[in-house]
């Protein structure tokens, strides 16, 4: 089993924050698709970088950044 990391922890903490809905895992567990409305974002379960993770919020309007 993968473990993950601090990033997606609080990516997944900001957008429950912002609405977003869990939709599904990707078949190969690597990716979680968020739903909110019509807007749909796949957070990587590895996402290790912060940029990255900026770069997410930043794709979904997010006012904060980590």
């Amino acid at each position: 089993m993968q473990t993950t990391s601090d990033y997606f922890g609080k990516l997944v903490g900001l957008l429950r924050m912002a609405d977003y809905q869990f939709l599904m895992q990707s078949p190969d567990c690597t990716h979680e698709i968020w739903r909110r409305y019509s807007t749909i974002v796949s957070v990587p379960r590895q996402c290790q970088s912060r940029h990255a993770a900026n770069a997410i919020l930043r794709a979904i309007d997010f006012p904060h950044q980590l």
